[in-house]
């Protein structure tokens, strides 16, 4: 009797929707299914990762492989799935009903599809979702207060929803007020390129710890609310291409932060700070303030060259010890030029953060596969904590590999051990990486996870010598 057979009927059940599913995506441009046959178990499966305990599908991403096909009513089987991940492909047809009633869905990740059709109306059940995504499709119809095609009312349901991006779509009708009472929502609210009329209600003053809102390119009408002031975090307003109409509310000239000096920015002419006397930074024309991050930065420049030998080390012992040797660097120039703390959570823990992502995965921010809404910090979180090991820099595991007879105190730990390891290691860097800057670990907290880390799977002596070599560089 093979293995396969032996599972419970609810492993079975998700094993035969995969099945399903994959009979629906034809075009395979790259061979994501070759390994989807009965002499695998469904869980090793290429795309597919299960939990542990249960067996069961806990995430599918079969994002950016060349899919062609529509998305089967099968997949509301997976009834202990978290992440679906479909997004750049080439999917077609509506989203099935079914996908409703995934109760423990996380994030719905389905953009840059041909999806169309009307959202699915029973999405009361993910009371677990953070993240929607079907940004560039083909939906239409109205954003159901009955069963119109409209962006569902029972969106305001989803009490731990994070991002809500439907942009450039077909969606018509008005914004339901229900979104506005979304406090969860911080990383933000897109709905740019569609066809939405009315007016902005009043309620979206509600999301307080909003980073990012676009409703740009649609035919809202209308005043702008005066409550866009109750925004706190706000990094991203775009209500360009619309019909409002009356005086921008003075409440918005009190922005504040470091002006960008790309893009739109770079051009003087297409935009205005006056009566912002809060703002800093941006392009000289400009003549404001330097910013006390850009001062801060000046002040690290003998950093770029540590960088420079950090990335040089290609061990896994040698990456991690300079992780922790560099924060250490970190909090020694805090302390010598006096600089508080608000700015290291804000500025230094995200900067750390990006650094030891592109330490131990290879990969920088800039690289041309991060476009919105894919991030170095949402792509590394996709394949945590089960599959790090697909995503750690190649250069790493291959030196790893070449001493498998070296103990644990003179190399690294077994596999399960290293996976643990490096799990919670870029656990750090996507945690320093959150988009509020309330959310992020403090330099604390950083610190004493990367000792735990250091004693428990490398040994407290080695990180010594390796503090030593660095002084002397």
């Amino acid at each position: 009797m093979s293995s396969t057979a032996a599972l419970p009927m609810s492993n079975e059940t998700d094993r035969q929707a995969l099945l399903d599913i994959k009979d629906l995506a034809q075009g395979d441009a790259f061979p994501v299914f070759r390994s989807w046959n009965h002499s695998i178990h469904f869980c090793k499966w290429e795309g597919v990762t299960c939990g542990r305990k249960h067996q069961r599908v806990t995430i599918l991403d079969l994002s950016s492989r060349g899919l062609v096909g529509s998305l089967s009513p099968h997949a509301g089987n997976l009834t202990f799935l978290r992440t679906i991940d479909l997004g750049n492909n080439s999917f077609h047809g509506t989203i099935p009903n079914e996908i409703g009633r995934l109760f423990r869905l996380q994030h719905v990740i389905l953009w840059n599809n041909s999806f169309e059709g009307k959202l699915p109306t029973n999405i009361t059940g993910w009371s677990n979702i953070k993240e929607i995504n079907l940004n560039n499709n083909h939906l239409g119809g109205e954003l159901p207060v009955g069963l119109e095609e409209r962006i569902p009312d029972s969106l305001g349901n989803c009490k731990r929803l994070l991002e809500i991006d439907l942009g450039s779509n077909n969606l018509t009708g008005t914004i339901p007020g229900p979104i506005f009472e979304l406090s969860s929502l911080s990383i933000g609210l897109f709905l740019g390129r569609n066809q939405l009329t009315g007016p902005i209600p009043t309620q979206i003053g509600n999301l307080r710890n909003l980073g990012k809102l676009n409703l740009s390119e649609n035919r809202l009408s209308g005043g702008i609310p005066a409550t866009l002031s109750s925004f706190q975090v706000l990094e991203l307003l775009s209500l360009a291409g619309n019909h409002f109409e009356g005086p921008i509310p003075t409440s918005l000239n009190q922005l504040k932060g470091e002006v960008p000096i790309d893009g739109l920015f770079k051009n003087v002419s297409a935009f205005s700070v006056v009566g912002n006397s809060k703002l800093c930074g941006g392009v000289e024309e400009l003549q404001l303030p330097a910013c006390p991050a850009n001062v801060l930065q000046k002040k690290k420049g003998p950093l770029n060259n540590k960088v420079i030998i950090l990335l040089k080390e290609k061990t896994i012992k040698q990456t991690f010890l300079w992780a922790l040797a560099l924060f250490v660097y970190l909090e020694m120039l805090e302390k010598e030029y006096g600089l508080g703390e608000e700015i290291s959570t804000r500025g230094d823990m995200y900067s750390y953060g990006v650094l030891l992502l592109e330490m131990f995965i290879g990969k920088r921010p800039t690289d041309c596969m991060f476009t919105e809404p894919l991030s170095l910090s949402s792509y590394t979180k996709m394949f945590l904590p089960d599959k790090v090991l697909e995503i750690i820099d190649p250069c790493i595991k291959l030196e790893e590999e070449k001493h498998p007879s070296r103990t644990r105190q003179t190399i690294t730990p077994n596999t399960n051990e290293l996976e643990v390891c490096l799990a919670s290691v870029l656990q750090i860097g996507v945690s320093c990486c959150a988009a509020l800057p309330s959310e992020r670990m403090n330099a604390r907290d950083v610190l004493g996870e990367l000792h735990r880390i250091r004693n428990l799977f490398i040994g407290p002596r080695e990180q010594g010598k390796q503090q030593g070599r660095m002084n002397d560089s």
